[in-house]
């Protein structure tokens, strides 16, 4: 896993802070239990440290709901940005029911408007990759990467992750799958 990191790391933290947006996006279903969510914990954790200072960042938890940290509006990286985050990330449990991802999707493809619409966005996506709708899932993650602005990169966690969706979200999304 920390291979997967390490490329999905070069590709995006590669950046300058300005115009840019990062979001991370944490499966936090049930199965995630265990070892997955401490090893999704542990790679959110890296990616957040990344950031630099001053990059617009959002982390999106996923399960049967969805939720966003900071509303969805973002929060521009600086210590006490860094602090809020990693406390979050730290308290993550895999407590979110089931995997539907697709209507998170459609909320992160839809806040691209006003002042966003300019700047790029790299999404980040951890998960297992337990759906049972991956073509619905490339369709709207397709949708979401027409603008040219945004990108997902996936970090499939844990042995057996879906290969089929990890690799598939990142070749639709014009990203990187480790």
């Amino acid at each position: 896993m920390v291979e997967g990191i390490v490329a999905v790391k070069e590709e995006v933290f590669g950046m300058d802070a300005a115009g840019k947006r990062v979001v991370l996006v944490v499966d936090r279903s049930g199965s995630m239990e265990g070892a997955r969510i401490a090893a999704a914990r542990d790679a959110a954790q890296v990616f957040l440290r990344s950031l630099p200072m001053g990059v617009e960042f959002e982390v999106y938890s996923f399960g049967s709901r969805f939720s966003a940290l900071f509303g969805g509006a973002g929060r521009a990286m600086d210590e006490e940005a860094l602090d809020i985050a990693t406390a979050h990330v730290d308290a993550m449990e895999a407590d979110y029911g089931g995997t539907e991802i697709v209507e998170m999707l459609e909320r992160i493809a839809t806040e691209g408007r006003g002042r966003k619409a300019m700047m790029s966005e790299d999404v980040i996506l951890l998960t297992d990759g337990d759906v049972w709708n991956s073509e619905e899932v490339f369709r709207v993650v397709a949708r979401a990467v027409s603008s040219g602005r945004r990108r997902f990169f996936t970090l499939g966690i844990g042995n057996d992750c879906s290969s089929e969706l990890v690799s598939g979200i990142a070749r639709v999304g014009r990203g990187v799958a480790e």
